[in-house]
């Protein structure tokens, strides 16, 4: 979601993510010819391919802090966006805090503000290049955590008596990590309110896909970039054909990655009380 302006206030994204574990074609042949489900249209979208590249400090202050910072690239458009505070509802959806804006100056002026940055050395604002983002973040001192690549499917979900509004958005993603010399691909499926008062939408459609799809379909509760780490982190440690098949991730890798991400959690959440504490 997108904010005119550059201070952190935000708006607030609900969304629930799916990820398909096995049978992937054919659970991506049967979802992307769906037009209903329940009684909500499922009216397609134009495709998009999306690139994100998530940024950290030499030290991983952003991600002590939980805050996600990115570039995102779509056709010839660039953002800024930025990330915080995510919450687990009891329905299991996430809910959580985002800034996204057009790529400027004054937006990076802005983040840096905001997340009271310090430029390293030599970090000088002629440097800043509305054509080239990635190096003008690194220019500041930031580095590159992650680097992927979302190939998506989108499917507005509209009443089915009163097709004026969009309630909520299926998006079927293919998601290419770029890890050194690999490739790994997941496939995730995302349930996103898009208008006031339409969790009931994501939470019933969330349902009824579930039902339909599963044990292939199942509810995630890694975002991407968690995901994307704790892959890097087991291809570091561990041979490449245990974890990839053909660029693919096997459905056996799931439950190890799923491990990795809720060890890191865990562990950067005890930093996050250790450094509250010891500004008190």
């Amino acid at each position: 979601m997108r904010d005119s302006g550059t201070s952190l206030r935000g708006s607030s994204e609900v969304e629930v993510v799916l990820i398909i574990k096995r049978d992937f074609d054919a659970v991506l042949n049967q979802l992307t010819s769906l037009r209903s489900i329940l009684d909500y249209r499922l009216e397609p979208g134009p495709p998009k391919t999306i690139r994100d590249i998530y940024f950290d400090t030499a030290d991983g202050l952003l991600r002590k802090r939980e805050t996600n910072v990115r570039i995102r690239e779509i056709g010839d458009a660039f953002f800024i966006s930025t990330k915080w505070g995510a919450k687990r509802t009891l329905k299991g959806a996430t809910l959580r805090k985002e800034v996204e804006v057009p790529w400027s100056e004054r937006a990076l002026r802005g983040l840096i503000k905001n997340l009271k940055l310090e430029l390293g050395r030599g970090s000088l604002w002629p440097q800043f290049s509305e054509a080239a983002p990635i190096e003008s973040m690194e220019a500041i001192g930031l580095h590159i955590i992650q680097d992927r690549e979302t190939k998506r499917e989108v499917r507005n979900i509209w009443p089915g008596l009163k097709p004026t509004l969009v309630l909520a958005e299926l998006a079927i993603d293919r998601v290419t990590y770029r890890i050194g010399n690999h490739k790994a691909s997941i496939f995730e499926v995302e349930v996103e309110e898009k208008a006031k008062k339409s969790s009931p939408v994501v939470r019933d459609v969330t349902k009824a896909l579930l039902q339909a799809f599963q044990p292939a379909l199942q509810k995630w509760s890694q975002g991407k970039l968690l995901t994307g780490l704790a892959i890097q982190r087991i291809l570091e440690t561990e041979p490449v054909d245990n974890l990839l098949d053909h660029d693919r991730v096997r459905p056996e890798a799931f439950n190890r990655i799923d491990q990795t991400a809720r060890s890191w959690r865990k562990s950067w959440s005890r930093r996050l009380v250790r450094t509250l504490i010891s500004r008190n």
